[in-house]
C-alpha cells in the first residue's frame, strides 16, 4: 500500500473511479488525450481449481472475495471467513496467495499498521489460526511470486516459514533446471526457498 501512497502523491497522477469504458467512454476518445492506454483491470472471475467440494464446502473461499473482504469491499462486507480454527490452507504460487497467507499469519498491530477494514482488522485479531499452509500444485521455477513478496512474508516477525527440502527437490526435474538457470528472478526464489530450513 506504501507503494500506491507514493504514487498517488504525484501530481502527475490522476485517479478516475467507476468508470466503464466502452460506455462512458470509448478507447478512440481516450486515444486523443493519452499516447498510451494500459489494460490493468485484474481478474473479474475466479480461478476454478475443479476439484469435489470446491464450491459445497464450508470454509473455502476464493482468493478475491477474501481479498475483497479484508479490503472492505462494500459487498463482502458480511463474509463469512472462517477464522475459529488454527489452521488455513492457501493453494497458489502467485503474489495474491502470498499475500492471502501473509494477512492470515500477521498480528493485530502488524495488521493495524496497514488500510486493512476495521472489520477484518477486529475478525482477523480474533482468529485461531496459528499455522498456514502455502501450497502450489508445481515447483519453484513457475511460482508467480515475486522475491519481495516471498521476502516479505519471511521476514515477518512471530513468524516461521519452513520449506520442505524433499518437496523442493521432488520438484527439480530437468525442464525446471533450465527454468531456474535462464531466469534470475526464478534462480533468486529458488535460492532464497533452499535457505529456508
Amino acid at each position: 500500500m506504501h507503494d500506491f501512497e507514493k504514487v498517488a502523491a504525484d501530481p502527475r497522477f490522476s485517479f478516475l473511479g467507476n468508470v466503464d469504458v466502452g460506455n462512458d467512454i470509448t478507447v478512440p476518445e481516450l486515444q486523443r488525450y493519452y499516447n498510451a492506454i494500459v489494460v490493468a483491470a485484474g481478474a473479474s472471475d475466479d480461478r476454478k481449481l475443479n476439484i469435489p467440494g470446491e464450491d459445497e464446502l464450508t470454509g473455502v473461499l476464493a482468493a478475491r472475495s477474501f481479498v475483497n473482504w479484508y479490503n472492505g469491499h462494500p459487498s463482502f462486507r458480511n463474509l463469512h471467513v472462517p477464522l475459529d480454527c488454527d489452521t488455513a490452507f492457501v493453494v497458489g504460487q502467485g503474489n495474491v496467495a502470498v499475500d492471502c497467507a501473509r494477512i492470515l499469519t500477521k498480528t493485530r498491530d502488524e495488521l493495524a499498521a496497514t488500510d486493512i477494514s476495521q472489520h477484518a482488522l477486529d475478525a482477523l485479531a480474533a482468529s485461531g489460526i496459528k499455522t498456514v499452509y502455502l501450497v502450489g500444485r508445481r515447483g519453484s521455477a513457475q511460482a508467480a511470486f515475486t522475491m519481495k513478496e516471498l521476502r516479505e512474508i519471511t521476514k515477518l516477525p512471530h513468524t516461521d516459514c519452513i520449506v520442505d527440502p524433499d518437496e523442493l527437490a521432488q520438484s527439480m526435474n530437468d525442464a525446471s533446471a533450465e527454468e531456474i538457470q535462464s531466469s534470475r528472478p526464478q534462480r533468486r526464489i529458488h535460492e532464497l526457498l533452499s535457505t529456508i530450513p
